[in-house]
């Protein structure tokens, strides 16, 4: 069994949530997660939201690997 699995739809929603938590409470400017593919989406979809809240407050997030 490899420990590389994919997100399932339930993670997929908790990291939006996170997001969006994160987003408006704090000005991040990086996330960094580990090479899985899991840990990977889940930043992806958190840095979502703090992309486009990084637009409007005129700094940059990324996502680091």
């Amino acid at each position: 069994m490899s420990s590389d699995i994919e997100l399932t739809a339930r993670g997929r929603e908790q990291a939006r949530s996170a997001g969006r938590t994160i987003a408006g409470s704090f000005a991040t400017s990086a996330i960094v997660a580990s090479p899985y593919r899991r840990a990977q989406v889940t930043a992806q979809l958190i840095a979502a939201d703090l992309v486009a809240k990084s637009d409007k407050d005129g700094y940059t997030a990324s996502v680091i690997s």
